[in-house]
């Protein structure tokens, strides 16, 4: 959201960004966003999402994390 309203967003001030961004327009184009998102490259300690989800045990599951 944040990269395909960039421009939007960068004329506006924190109120009215968190108010658009509260309620995004309606008219949002599906096909806009996901393109938008294949546009941005995330890295951590030099890693792609891909190889740090890779290396990711795949038995792991979130809840195992979480005790009752």
């Amino acid at each position: 959201i944040l990269h395909l309203y960039q421009e939007e967003l960068k004329d506006m001030d924190f109120i009215s960004a968190a108010q658009f961004l509260t309620k995004l327009p309606e008219d949002l184009d599906p096909e806009a966003l996901f393109r938008s998102i294949s546009c941005v490259s995330m890295t951590l300690d030099g890693m792609s999402f891909e190889e740090l989800a890779s290396t990711c045990d795949s038995d792991c599951s979130l809840d195992d994390d979480i005790r009752l």
